[in-house]
Protein backbone atom coordinates (compact mmCIF):
# COMPACT_ATOMS: atom_id res chain seq x y z
CA UNK A 1 0.00 0.00 0.00
CA UNK A 2 2.67 2.53 0.96
CA UNK A 3 4.57 1.51 -2.74
CA UNK A 4 1.37 2.73 -4.56
CA UNK A 5 0.94 5.84 -2.30
CA UNK A 6 4.62 6.93 -3.39
CA UNK A 7 4.26 6.67 -6.80
CA UNK A 8 0.99 7.86 -6.77
CA UNK A 9 2.34 11.21 -5.15
CA UNK A 10 5.34 11.03 -7.66
CA UNK A 11 3.12 10.66 -10.42
CA UNK A 12 1.11 14.02 -9.13
CA UNK A 13 4.18 15.91 -8.68
CA UNK A 14 5.53 15.12 -11.85
CA UNK A 15 2.31 16.11 -13.67
CA UNK A 16 2.07 19.22 -11.68
CA UNK A 17 5.67 20.22 -12.54
CA UNK A 18 4.73 19.61 -16.21
CA UNK A 19 1.65 21.38 -16.09
CA UNK A 20 3.65 23.94 -14.89
CA UNK A 21 5.84 24.24 -17.65
CA UNK A 22 3.18 23.92 -20.04
CA UNK A 23 1.34 27.45 -19.07
CA UNK A 24 4.94 28.34 -19.33
CA UNK A 25 5.33 27.25 -22.88
CA UNK A 26 2.12 28.72 -23.76
CA UNK A 27 3.22 32.82 -22.32
CA UNK A 28 6.54 32.23 -23.82
CA UNK A 29 4.96 31.32 -27.35
CA UNK A 30 2.59 34.30 -27.34
CA UNK A 31 5.54 36.58 -25.77
CA UNK A 32 7.89 36.08 -28.68
CA UNK A 33 4.84 35.22 -31.17
CA UNK A 34 5.77 31.45 -31.92
CA UNK A 35 3.10 29.92 -33.82
CA UNK A 36 4.22 26.11 -35.35
CA UNK A 37 2.23 25.04 -38.29
CA UNK A 38 1.88 21.28 -37.08
CA UNK A 39 1.79 19.68 -34.01
CA UNK A 40 4.83 17.00 -34.66
CA UNK A 41 7.21 20.75 -35.07
CA UNK A 42 5.26 22.19 -31.96
CA UNK A 43 6.09 18.48 -30.22
CA UNK A 44 9.87 19.08 -31.19
CA UNK A 45 9.84 22.91 -30.21
CA UNK A 46 8.52 22.16 -26.64
CA UNK A 47 11.46 19.65 -25.80
CA UNK A 48 13.66 21.90 -26.90
CA UNK A 49 12.47 24.59 -24.67
CA UNK A 50 11.56 21.81 -21.97
CA UNK A 51 15.80 21.68 -21.98
CA UNK A 52 16.38 25.21 -22.32
CA UNK A 53 14.26 25.97 -19.47
CA UNK A 54 15.95 23.18 -17.52
CA UNK A 55 19.16 24.23 -18.50
CA UNK A 56 18.23 27.84 -16.77
CA UNK A 57 16.62 26.24 -13.74
CA UNK A 58 20.18 24.89 -12.86
CA UNK A 59 22.34 27.67 -14.23
CA UNK A 60 20.68 30.07 -11.44
CA UNK A 61 21.04 27.27 -9.25
CA UNK A 62 24.66 27.20 -9.73
CA UNK A 63 24.87 31.17 -10.01
CA UNK A 64 24.81 31.97 -6.22
CA UNK A 65 26.23 35.30 -5.50
CA UNK A 66 27.48 35.74 -8.85
CA UNK A 67 25.50 38.00 -10.27
CA UNK A 68 24.58 36.19 -13.05
CA UNK A 69 21.13 35.78 -13.77
CA UNK A 70 20.00 33.77 -16.80
CA UNK A 71 16.55 33.17 -18.97
CA UNK A 72 14.53 32.17 -21.29
CA UNK A 73 14.67 33.96 -24.34
CA UNK A 74 13.28 33.92 -28.50
CA UNK A 75 15.84 31.12 -29.09
CA UNK A 76 14.90 28.64 -26.43
CA UNK A 77 12.86 26.34 -28.49
CA UNK A 78 16.01 25.70 -30.98
CA UNK A 79 18.25 23.01 -30.29
CA UNK A 80 22.02 24.39 -29.22
CA UNK A 81 23.43 22.73 -32.72
CA UNK A 82 19.90 24.71 -34.92
CA UNK A 83 21.17 27.66 -32.85
CA UNK A 84 24.72 27.74 -33.68
CA UNK A 85 24.16 26.55 -37.53
CA UNK A 86 21.83 29.27 -37.70
CA UNK A 87 23.51 32.37 -36.06
CA UNK A 88 26.70 31.70 -35.77
CA UNK A 89 29.72 31.90 -37.63
CA UNK A 90 30.96 28.72 -39.82
CA UNK A 91 34.33 27.38 -39.34
CA UNK A 92 36.26 28.50 -42.11
CA UNK A 93 35.25 32.10 -41.55
CA UNK A 94 37.91 33.71 -39.60
CA UNK A 95 40.04 36.34 -38.76
CA UNK A 96 43.33 36.85 -40.46
CA UNK A 97 45.18 35.46 -37.46
CA UNK A 98 47.19 38.52 -36.99
CA UNK A 99 46.76 39.39 -32.87
CA UNK A 100 49.43 41.99 -31.67
CA UNK A 101 50.87 41.14 -28.30
CA UNK A 102 49.18 42.96 -25.14
CA UNK A 103 50.30 43.64 -22.10
CA UNK A 104 47.67 45.11 -19.47
CA UNK A 105 49.14 47.98 -17.46
CA UNK A 106 49.23 47.28 -14.28
CA UNK A 107 46.84 50.15 -12.18
CA UNK A 108 45.83 50.22 -8.47
CA UNK A 109 43.14 52.92 -9.44
CA UNK A 110 41.06 51.35 -11.74
CA UNK A 111 37.73 49.40 -10.40
CA UNK A 112 38.04 45.86 -10.43
CA UNK A 113 34.59 46.01 -12.44
CA UNK A 114 32.26 48.64 -14.45
CA UNK A 115 28.57 48.34 -15.11
CA UNK A 116 29.07 50.54 -18.04
CA UNK A 117 24.80 50.05 -18.03
CA UNK A 118 24.58 52.17 -14.85
CA UNK A 119 26.14 55.08 -16.67
CA UNK A 120 24.19 54.84 -19.83
CA UNK A 121 26.96 54.15 -22.02
CA UNK A 122 26.15 51.11 -23.65
CA UNK A 123 22.75 50.92 -24.97
CA UNK A 124 20.37 47.71 -24.55
CA UNK A 125 21.35 44.29 -26.35
CA UNK A 126 19.70 44.63 -29.98
CA UNK A 127 18.23 41.30 -32.06
CA UNK A 128 20.12 41.26 -34.82
CA UNK A 129 18.13 38.67 -36.80
CA UNK A 130 19.70 36.99 -39.26
CA UNK A 131 20.74 39.98 -41.35
CA UNK A 132 24.63 39.17 -41.98
CA UNK A 133 25.55 42.50 -40.90
CA UNK A 134 26.87 41.64 -37.32
CA UNK A 135 29.79 43.85 -37.92
CA UNK A 136 27.27 46.93 -37.98
CA UNK A 137 25.80 46.44 -34.48
CA UNK A 138 29.31 46.08 -32.98
CA UNK A 139 30.25 49.30 -35.19
CA UNK A 140 27.06 51.51 -33.87
CA UNK A 141 27.54 50.58 -30.68
CA UNK A 142 31.74 51.18 -30.21
CA UNK A 143 31.01 54.86 -32.07
CA UNK A 144 28.21 55.47 -29.41
CA UNK A 145 29.96 54.74 -26.66
CA UNK A 146 33.04 56.22 -27.44
CA UNK A 147 30.69 58.88 -28.05
CA UNK A 148 29.28 59.05 -24.77
CA UNK A 149 32.60 58.65 -22.93
CA UNK A 150 34.88 61.43 -24.86
CA UNK A 151 31.69 64.17 -24.66
CA UNK A 152 29.84 62.85 -21.77
CA UNK A 153 26.79 63.42 -23.65
CA UNK A 154 25.22 60.32 -22.15
CA UNK A 155 21.75 59.27 -23.57
CA UNK A 156 22.48 60.59 -27.51
CA UNK A 157 22.10 58.73 -30.10
CA UNK A 158 24.33 59.08 -32.75
CA UNK A 159 24.77 56.74 -36.24
CA UNK A 160 21.67 53.45 -36.15
CA UNK A 161 22.69 49.88 -37.55
CA UNK A 162 20.45 51.18 -40.62
CA UNK A 163 22.63 53.73 -41.48
CA UNK A 164 26.08 51.72 -41.40
CA UNK A 165 24.75 49.07 -43.98
CA UNK A 166 23.00 52.23 -46.22
CA UNK A 167 26.41 53.59 -46.82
Amino acid sequence: MAVLLFFSLLVVSCLGKYRHLSEEWKEWKQAHGKVYAQQKEENIRFQHFRASAKKVRLLNAASNNTGARYGLNQFSDMSPEEFKNTYLIKKGIQSNGIHPEFERPVRADVPQSIDWRTHKVVTAVKNQEQCGSCWAFSVTEAIESAWMLAKKNYGCRLPTVGTSTNC
